[in-house]
């Protein structure tokens, strides 16, 4: 494969874009780098071999540790955009496990997530040796505080982030916060639900009339929050845009 993407390189017709400029019918667009959306128009693989080194591929929404592929032919099958930097020389490549592919580790390699993925049907973790420390306390995706990261695992429990339960809201999980305390989420995210949040005691500073993620104008932000959205931005011409 990275020889027809070589013997391909330079020339203006083999071009490719993954968002303006696909490739021909039985061609697959190969990008080579995580911030780039051009490359190289090769041939879609019929079939691949088995054996091969392992390819890592970057990082999305639905896969916050990318997705290894057992070689450069299965990745270009599958139309994904090759993370130079993680594999060799920069880095290893480590095999992804979980996912709705319930993909295994070999042995004694053990499966981790990234924090705040709290499912492990859309999203794949990594294959790793066991760690000789866990870091703790840890909040669970099941909203309980375990000790360590390593007894979140020992329970099947996914980690929502780092701290006892409590400190943080929103996320996937949808976690509330403890009575007395709001959500504060960054504003403008309105569209993003799954965002994290902090929980906190609103203080009602005095920066003006906000828009609410609900379309509503409210005094400030802490009424905002109290009415239980979060803060879209300021208005204009003071009016809110409708959700």
């Amino acid at each position: 494969m990275a020889e027809a993407s070589a013997s391909r390189c330079g020339y203006e017709s083999y071009r490719c874009d993954l968002g303006t400029r696909p490739c021909p019918s039985g061609e697959t667009c190969d990008v080579r780098m995580c911030d780039l959306t051009a490359g190289v128009c090769v041939p879609t693989p019929a079939a691949c071999p088995t054996e091969g080194a392992l390819r890592c591929t970057c990082v999305s929404e639905a896969d916050p540790f990318g997705l290894a592929y057992a070689n450069d032919c299965e990745r270009l099958r599958a139309g994904a955009v090759l993370d130079v930097f993680r594999n060799p020389p920069f880095q290893i490549c480590d095999p992804s496990c979980g996912g709705p592919d319930h993909l295994a580790c070999a042995p004694p390699r053990t499966c981790v997530y990234p924090w705040g993925a709290c499912s492990t049907l859309t999203q794949h973790g990594r294959c790793v040796e066991a760690p000789e420390y866990c870091p703790g306390p840890v909040c669970g995706c099941d909203g309980i505080t375990y000790a360590t990261e390593c007894d979140a695992d020992r329970a099947g429990v996914l980690v929502a982030y780092g701290g006892t339960c409590g400190t943080q809201c929103g996320g996937p999980p949808s976690f509330t916060c403890p009575p007395g305390l709001e959500c504060l989420k960054e504003w403008g995210t309105c569209e993003q639900p799954d965002t994290w949040g902090v929980c906190r005691d609103v203080a009602c500073l005095p920066l003006g009339e906000v828009c609410g993620c609900d379309g509503q104008l409210y005094p400030r932000p802490c009424d905002a929050i109290r009415a239980g959205t979060q803060v879209r931005g300021f208005p204009v011409d003071g009016e809110c845009p409708r959700p």
